[in-house]
């Protein structure tokens, strides 16, 4: 533990990185967890950010997003968002209300 504190910065939120924050979360429907996690990125200049939890390939502000689970291609490189919760194919991605929402996760709580 104590030669990863010497190899990286330790970042900290502070009010203008939980404004960012907010407006990840109003802009794209970002969970509270995934707006912080972008906000970092976006603040402190990061180009990709890796996750499985956001759309692959999308452009989150400056913010490029790559699933490490997708493969080389992901689903933007495409032309298809890919499969969703459903199994079902498309550009729609299907909520836990059974609502459809267009490219934007919706199982977990927004800001």
């Amino acid at each position: 533990m104590e030669e990863m504190l010497v190899q990286f910065d330790v970042i900290y939120p502070d009010e203008e990185l939980v404004r960012i924050a907010i407006r990840g979360a109003a802009t794209y429907g970002l969970s509270c967890f995934d707006a912080h996690l972008w906000a970092y990125a976006e603040r402190f200049g990061l180009d990709t950010l890796w996750s499985e939890d956001f759309e692959n390939g999308r452009l989150y502000g400056r913010v490029r997003v790559r699933d490490p689970c997708a493969g080389p291609a992901g689903p933007m490189e495409r032309g298809t968002r890919g499969m969703d919760d459903q199994g079902v194919t498309g550009g729609d991605v299907g909520g836990v209300d059974g609502t459809r929402t267009r490219g934007l996760r919706r199982d977990r709580p927004a800001f």
